[in-house]
C-alpha cells in the first residue's frame, strides 16, 4: 500500500512531467542509435535491392543537374563514386550500369526502354517510377559525398532519417499518455520499418508520410496531413485512394463543406496528380508501369486479397501479428462508436480493401521483398495509428499491458525473422511457418499460385507454364500439388482421379491444389518428383543462359571435359539445385538440433 501511495504521490509531482520526457528523449535516441548502427554495419556492401536502382540512378541525376533526367555522366559520377570504395568489378549491379552505358537513347525511338528508363518525347531519358522520394534524398546524397561515405548508403540514411521523424511525432505529438507515446514509437520502428531500411526503395519512406499524415490528421493539422498523404501518393499511387478519403472526411467533418476551404485541400491534394500529368507530357501516357502490362483485372481474386493481409509467406500479418488481429477486434467493439463520433478511423479498412483491389492486381504478386510484401508497409501504418488510438479509449492498467505486449511481440517478430541475410528478398522460398503448415497442415495453405509457384519450383512465368508443380518436405514426400485446369491429362497420368473430379474446385487463373487426401490417390509419386527435378533444371539452365559469364564458362568447360555444353549445362544446373537442397537441409537440421 505505502508502494502505491507513494507511486501516486510522485505521479502528482511537478516533477513527473520532466521524468517522462526525459524519458521519451532516451527513446528517441536508442531509436537513431540502433538505425544508424544498422546502417553503417550491415549495409556497407552497395548491394541494390530490387528496383532501388532506378531511384539511385535518379538521385545521382538529381545531384548533378537538378533534374531526373539520367545521362551519361550521371553513369560515370556514381561509377566513379562507388569505385572510391570497392573494385568496380565487384560492385554488384555493374552489369547495369554497363547496359546504360551501351545503349545511345539519344536519338532512340520513342520508349525506349533501359531498366526502367524510357526515351522520352524530348529525346530525354525518365524513368518509370515518379521522382520524389529521389528528391528527398538529395540531402543524404551530398552528406555521402562530403564524407567520403558510400553513395548508396545515401538511402538507408534517408530512411532513418524518415523513421526518426515520425518516431518523434509519436514520442511527443501523438498522445498525452506515456504508453501510449513509446509503444507507439516502438511497434513503428520494430515492423516492416525495421526489414526495410537498407531498401533503396520507397517502402520508409512512404509509410513514414502515411503515418505523418494520419497523426496530423488526429492532432487536427489538416493540411499538413492532406500534404503528407499526397507526398506518399505520388510515389505509390494506390494512396490516392486514401487521400480522396481523407481530403472529403476533412472538409465534410471540418469545414462543413465551405468552399475556400474545399479549393485549398484539393490545391494540396493535387500535388499527387504529379506523376500522372508528367508521364502524359512526356510519353502520352499517365502511367508507365500499367503500359507494360503489369496490371490485369484476372489476378484481382478473393484469395489473393485475403492473402495481402494474412499470406503466411508475405502478408501483412508476419509484420504485426498481434497488432493486427487486436484491431480488427477494436474495430468491432468501437464500431458504433465511430458511427456516432463519425471518426474517420470508421472507414480505415474500406480504405485499406480499395486499396488492396488495385495493388494485387499487379503480374508479379510474389516480387523481391523484405519478410512482407512491399505494398502492405503503408496499411501496416494505418493500423499501428489506429490500434493506438482504440488503446487509448481502455483502462490505463488494461492499455499498458496491451501496449507492453506489442512492443514484446513486435521485437520477437523482428528478432525472429531477421535471420536472414540483407540479401534475401525471401522470394524463392518458403518462410519455416509456411513450411511447417505445408508439411503438416497442408489444406490449411493455398496461397496465389504466383506464390507458391516461384517459392517451390522458382517458375516465374504461370502464363505460359501449364505442367504440374509439386511441393516435397526434406526427405522428397509429397506434400502439396499445383495443377493446371488446362492441362488436366497430366495430372490424370500419375493419379486415380477423374477429369470432372479436378474440374469441380476453386481456381486462381486457371491454377487450382490437390486436396491432402487427394495425395494419397497418386499412384506414381516418382513420376511426379521426376517432372519436378526436370522443370528445376529447366528454369536453372535458362538463368545460367542469361548470365553471359557463366554462360561463357559452360562452353569451356564442356570444352575441356570433351562434352557438349548442353550436357554441361545440365551438369552445372543439377550441381546448383543439389547445394541448395543440401544447404537446405543443414540448415533445418540444425534448427531441429
Amino acid at each position: 500500500m505505502r508502494i502505491a501511495e507513494a507511486i501516486r504521490t510522485f505521479g502528482k509531482s511537478a516533477f513527473y512531467p520532466k521524468v517522462l520526457k526525459t524519458a521519451k528523449w532516451l527513446v528517441l535516441v536508442f531509436i537513431a542509435t540502433m538505425l544508424f548502427h544498422r546502417t553503417f554495419t550491415a549495409f556497407n556492401d552497395a548491394y541494390i535491392e530490387g528496383d532501388g536502382f532506378e531511384y539511385v540512378l535518379m538521385t545521382e541525376a538529381m545531384l548533378n543537374h537538378g533534374t531526373p533526367d539520367l545521362r551519361m555522366e550521371d553513369l560515370q559520377t556514381f561509377k566513379a563514386e562507388v569505385s572510391k570504395h570497392l573494385m568496380w568489378d565487384t560492385f554488384p549491379k555493374r552489369s547495369m550500369i554497363e547496359n546504360y552505358e551501351r545503349v545511345n537513347y539519344r536519338g532512340a525511338p520513342f520508349k525506349t526502354e533501359v531498366y526502367g528508363f524510357f526515351t522520352a518525347k524530348n529525346d530525354k531519358y525518365y524513368c518509370y517510377h515518379f521522382v520524389t522520394y529521389s528528391i528527398f534524398n538529395i540531402p543524404a546524397g551530398w552528406f555521402c559525398r562530403a564524407f567520403a561515405i558510400l553513395p548508396t548508403l545515401a538511402f538507408p540514411l534517408t530512411n532513418s532519417i524518415c523513421i526518426i521523424l515520425v518516431s518523434a511525432l509519436f514520442l511527443f505529438y501523438f498522445s498525452d499518455k506515456f504508453y501510449i507515446s513509446v509503444g507507439a514509437a516502438l511497434c513503428y520502428v520494430y515492423g516492416s520499418n525495421y526489414w526495410y531500411l537498407g531498401w533503396e526503395h520507397t517502402e520508409i519512406f512512404t509509410t513514414s508520410l502515411v503515418a505523418a499524415g494520419l497523426i496530423f490528421l488526429l492532432k487536427k493539422r489538416d493540411f499538413l496531413s492532406v500534404l503528407c498523404v499526397a507526398l506518399a501518393a505520388t510515389q505509390n499511387q494506390p494512396l490516392i485512394i486514401l487521400l480522396a478519403f481523407l481530403g472529403l472526411w476533412i472538409w465534410w467533418q471540418r469545414y462543413r463543406f465551405n468552399l475556400k476551404s474545399g479549393a485549398v485541400i484539393a490545391l494540396i491534394a493535387s500535388i499527387a496528380l504529379l506523376p500522372q500529368l508528367f508521364y502524359l507530357y512526356h510519353y502520352n501516357t499517365t502511367n508507365l508501369i500499367k503500359d507494360l502490362g503489369f496490371l490485369h483485372k484476372r489476378y484481382v481474386t478473393a484469395n489473393r486479397l485475403f492473402g495481402y493481409y494474412f499470406d503466411l509467406n508475405q502478408g501483412l500479418i508476419l509484420a504485426l501479428p498481434l497488432l493486427l488481429m487486436v484491431y480488427l477486434i477494436f474495430y468491432l467493439i468501437y464500431f458504433r462508436r465511430d458511427i456516432k463520433e463519425r471518426s474517420f478511423a470508421l472507414f480505415i479498412p474500406l480504405v485499406c480493401l480499395i486499396i488492396g483491389l488495385i495493388v494485387i492486381s499487379m503480374g508479379n504478386w510474389n516480387g523481391g521483398a523484405a519478410i512482407v510484401h512491399r505494398y502492405t508497409t503503408w496499411l501496416g501504418a494505418m493500423v499501428l495509428i489506429y490500434v493506438f488510438v482504440y488503446l487509448q479509449r481502455l483502462r490505463v492498467a488494461y492499455g499498458v499491458f496491451i501496449a507492453a505486449a506489442f512492443v514484446f511481440t513486435q521485437v520477437k517478430v523482428c528478432n525472429y525473422f531477421q535471420k536472414i541475410n540483407v540479401y534475401d528478398w525471401q522470394q524463392e522460398s518458403h518462410n519455416d511457418i509456411a513450411r511447417w503448415v505445408l508439411e503438416n497442415h497442408p489444406d490449411w495453405y493455398n496461397p496465389d499460385p504466383t506464390i507458391f509457384s516461384v517459392r517451390t519450383e522458382h517458375q516465374f512465368d504461370l502464363l505460359k507454364y501449364t505442367g504440374v508443380i509439386v511441393y516435397c518436405d526434406i526427405n522428397d514426400v509429397i506434400k502439396k500439388v499445383m495443377f493446371n485446369k488446362k492441362n488436366l491429362k497430366e495430372l490424370l497420368k500419375f493419379g486415380n482421379f477423374s477429369k470432372e473430379e479436378l474440374k469441380a474446385r476453386k481456381f486462381n487463373y486457371n491454377w487450382g491444389y490437390l486436396k491432402e487426401e487427394e495425395l494419397k490417390r497418386i499412384i506414381y509419386p516418382e513420376e511426379l518428383l521426376k517432372i519436378k527435378r526436370e522443370t528445376q533444371i529447366a528454369i536453372f539452365s535458362s538463368k545460367i543462359l542469361q548470365n553471359k559469364a557463366w554462360h561463357d564458362d559452360i562452353i569451356k568447360k564442356a570444352r575441356d571435359r570433351n562434352i557438349t555444353p548442353e550436357e554441361m549445362l545440365r551438369i552445372d544446373a543439377e550441381f546448383v539445385i543439389d547445394e541448395a537442397e543440401r544447404q537446405e537441409r543443414e540448415r533445418l537440421s540444425k534448427e531441429n538440433d
